[in-house]
């Protein structure tokens, strides 16, 4: 897919393209914002037909990793207490 259509982009538009005022010039803008949208590749976007992407889940890309180990930083406060008997502090 092309880039999206930004502001600076507007310059390279052809420069017959309408802003839309209404029922009076719908359907010209209605098929410029067409040809914009093919040119820039979102028209299925648009029209609903590409399929949306659903964000992924944990379990999908970490399941293949241990849980990381435990260490100190992540001990409970009775741990660290035992620790520092064990250790004579």
């Amino acid at each position: 897919m092309s880039h999206f259509l930004h502001t600076a982009d507007l310059g390279k538009l052809p420069s017959d393209l309408v802003r839309l005022k209404g029922q009076d010039n719908f359907t010209r803008w209605k098929r410029d914002f067409k040809i914009v949208a093919i040119s820039e590749g979102v028209l299925d976007i648009i029209e609903g037909r590409e399929p949306t992407l659903h964000p992924p889940h944990e379990d999908d890309y970490l399941s293949d990793y241990p849980p990381p180990a435990t260490t100190e930083s992540t001990l409970s406060v009775t741990d660290l207490e035992g620790l520092l008997v064990d250790r004579g502090i």
